[in-house]
């Protein structure tokens, strides 16, 4: 019996693996974006949960059950620029194990929905910012059910973005830059050390 409370025991846990990445306003994005090199102990908790750059922690393995992509702020023209001019690819050992354009990996989260910024007797102007990648319900996701995708502890992994560079907005209200964060949601195995 795998158990989260019993020392010794060998742990199961569902929880996802994520990084972000961020690129401000009116800057050329590189033709390859990489996540997972971040650890939380250099860019925060609230960018990545990784302990290691590039792999898993000792006694840690995980199975992949999805690829996601979640835009966070990111203005309608920007968000078009990248799932335009990139795909993604999952990469495991230096093989590659998921390749597709990101919109094929929707994000299941987000905010939905746009504020009126103002309005006069006349007009009423609409900010358009709240846009994700799909529906923002976990149920709308690219899942790899009954084929997971296994990284064992010590196995270099990674996600890249490779395409075509393009310059965020720069112009007002567009001139957020990008929010962006992948999630490799994983069945998580500790085994006691």
């Amino acid at each position: 019996m795998n158990s989260a409370f019993v020392a010794g025991q060998v742990r199961d846990r569902l929880q996802p693996i994520y990084d972000t990445y961020t690129l401000a306003a009116n800057t050329a994005a590189p033709t390859t974006i990489t996540f997972f090199g971040n650890t939380a102990g250099a860019v925060g908790i609230q960018r990545t949960n990784m302990t290691e750059a590039f792999r898993l922690s000792n006694g840690i393995t995980i199975k992949v059950l999805a690829m996601r992509f979640a835009a966070i702020g990111v203005s309608r023209p920007d968000l078009e620029s990248l799932l335009k001019n990139y795909a993604a690819k999952l990469i495991v050992a230096q093989k590659e194990f998921l390749v597709g354009p990101i919109e094929f990996f929707p994000g299941g989260a987000g905010i939905s929905g746009v504020t009126a910024a103002s309005t006069t007797a006349t007009t009423t102007t609409i900010q358009d910012f709240a846009y994700n990648i799909g529906a923002p319900d976990p149920r709308a996701i690219f899942g790899l059910g009954q084929y997971p995708i296994e990284i064992p502890f010590g196995t270099s992994f990674r996600v890249e973005l490779q395409g075509t560079s393009f310059t965020t907005s720069n112009t007002a209200p567009y001139n957020l830059g990008l929010f962006l964060r992948c999630y490799l949601d994983s069945l998580i195995t500790e085994i006691p050390q």
